[in-house]
């Protein structure tokens, strides 16, 4: 196999110094998430207890004051995080803004010359100027009446499975473990929203640059990183798109577009398909699942097909992976 391109290994850093970020970032939430379930631990204590002395009803649980206490607090605990979710997630976008405005101009100079020389000589945009046509991060955007319902819908998560857990007759112990995977969806919630507002708002700086550099491209390339990935990206890999054309991968997603100077051979010379054809069956099999994979190589659905758009609240069209069923009727 031949040694990766220079700009290709410029793509590899440029994902390792987003990633960096990202998790400094995430490392924060999740802290901030972890001291405030600590601080839920006393009223959880008193309402097991209160629960296993008095084996309520689901009815008899919501009217308890330990219940209610315990409601109480979480929604309070989720109001102060949320503000600490707004400061990360704009101090995200305030970051990702110039580093994917400066790495898009140093890998079109990496596609040129080799190098990031050329970088200088490209127009280049004030990130600020960015940030005014991401409506997405706007402060009245779905995305952030998206983030100011989390206590409330976290809440009632919590809640909904503690009665549930009571109804079920689960014991104190099943209960707490309860409480604690589904305070856990706020979380997971938070983290999704960050990560995909970083690279969204990054891809949405390479393509800023790309479309003020556009008299020397032809357009961009849409790279996964192949190796577990999901199917809808390895199907989008290697896909060429206007740079008019936003690059709507899926929550969390982690492709990158890769900008097409005229005049230069593309650095992406193979597609998802022609990869995933190149892999062993067994390889095969194992990424698609015995049913796809049967399909597949029955003629019943195309390669293409395992990518298609759903609309996002926040986002738009998205990109998402395809289920048997969606692909066969």
């Amino acid at each position: 196999m031949a040694d990766p391109s220079p700009a290709l290994l410029a793509v590899d850093r440029f994902r390792a110094e987003v990633d960096r970020n990202d998790q400094q970032a995430l490392t924060r939430l999740i802290a901030a998430y972890g001291r405030m379930w600590e601080g839920l631990q006393d009223q959880i204590d008193a309402l097991n207890m209160r629960i296993e002395k008095d084996k309520p009803t689901p009815g008899q649980l919501l009217r308890m004051g330990q219940y209610k206490a315990l409601e109480r607090q979480i929604q309070d605990q989720l109001n102060g995080y949320v503000a600490i979710l707004r400061n990360e997630i704009g101090d995200v976008v305030d970051l990702m803004l110039p580093m994917g405005e400066r790495h898009n101009r140093e890998l079109m100079s990496q596609i040129m010359a080799g190098d990031t020389r050329l970088a200088t000589q490209f127009q280049r945009l004030d990130p600020e100027t960015i940030k005014t046509l991401l409506g997405f991060i706007s402060p009245d955007s779905p995305l952030y009446q998206r983030i100011q319902t989390l206590p409330e819908y976290t809440t009632k998560w919590v809640m909904d499975n503690i009665a549930e857990g009571v109804g079920l007759g689960r014991g104190p112990r099943q209960i707490a473990d309860t409480i604690r995977d589904a305070f856990g969806r706020g979380l997971t919630d938070a983290l999704r929203m960050t990560r995909t507002v970083q690279i969204w708002t990054y891809r949405e700086a390479n393509r800023a640059s790309m479309v003020a550099n556009g008299d020397i491209l032809e357009g961009w390339v849409w790279k996964s990183r192949l190796v577990g990935a999901c199917l809808s990206c390895v199907a989008q890999h290697g896909t060429v798109h206007p740079v008019t054309e936003i690059m709507n991968d899926h929550h969390n997603g982690r492709c990158v577009p890769i900008p097409i100077v005229k005049g230069f051979p593309p650095i992406i010379t193979a597609n998802g398909q022609e990869w995933f054809d190149g892999l062993p069956a067994d390889e095969q099999r194992k990424i698609m699942g015995a049913g796809r994979y049967e399909a597949y190589k029955a003629g019943k659905f195309e390669f293409s097909k395992l990518s298609t758009e759903h609309t996002d609240e926040v986002y738009g069209p998205m990109r998402v992976e395809q289920t048997l069923k969606e692909l066969t009727g």
